[in-house]
């Protein structure tokens, strides 16, 4: 089976509706206010999610070391089924989210270079965990990959979530080598930082769909 997809850091309607003609699961909606990806905030994602009209995406709010009462306030205003936490949360806030959220999917970010770096995941009880290459002074969106191989031993208790520098021309490699169950993308589908391409999201989808099949 082919891997479920997320888009991430979309801003605009026709870009959430050309990654649902071409099969995308998931939106993710950046709650980071410095990154070019950035929605706006709540009121600017509240309309993204009413115009795309699509009851059955799923909606990812992503973020980096947020605020617990603040991040409290954006679950209360926005039905997100997936909450992306993308920074150096502890063990501990990643557990008070989920006490707060049961009926979301929380997701954990790991940045990784070496086997080594998997290591601080079985610290987390988290419902999904997304693995990003490690770049210093950065929290994910760079377009860099890492060495995949560090994966192949590496023992799944949860849905693995395969980021970090993926596009049209290597996603299919990544997930033959990686099997993972989602993969993820946001600089890999832009023609520029924060800005989104439609044949290229679509070519995207493509490539996911057919390594899987």
């Amino acid at each position: 089976m082919p891997p479920l997809i997320k888009i991430c850091g979309v801003k605009q309607t026709d870009h959430v509706l050309a990654a649902a003609r071409a099969g995308a699961t998931a939106i993710g909606l950046n709650f980071i206010p410095p990154s070019s990806r950035y929605v706006g905030g709540i009121k600017e994602a509240a309309t993204l999610i009413r115009e795309s009209a699509l009851p059955e995406m799923k909606w990812a709010g992503v973020f980096v070391n947020p605020d617990f009462d603040e991040l409290k306030i954006v679950l209360a205003s926005l039905d997100l089924q997936i909450i992306q936490l993308h920074g150096n949360e502890t063990p501990e806030f990643v557990s008070r989210v989920k006490a707060r959220a049961p009926n979301a999917s929380v997701w954990k970010a790991f940045r990784v270079e070496t086997k080594e770096d998997l290591n601080e995941i079985a610290n987390f009880e988290c419902d999904g965990v997304v693995l990003d290459a490690k770049i210093a002074g950065t929290f994910g969106g760079t377009g860099h990959t890492f060495d995949w191989s560090i994966l192949n031993d590496f023992q799944r208790t949860v849905p693995l979530i395969l980021s970090g520098g993926l596009n049209p021309g290597n996603v299919a490699e990544a997930i033959r080598i990686t099997r993972p169950d989602w993969v993820d993308v946001a600089s890999g589908v832009e023609i520029s930082p924060g800005e989104k391409c439609k044949t290229k999201i679509a070519d995207f989808i493509r490539e996911a769909k057919s390594a899987g099949s």
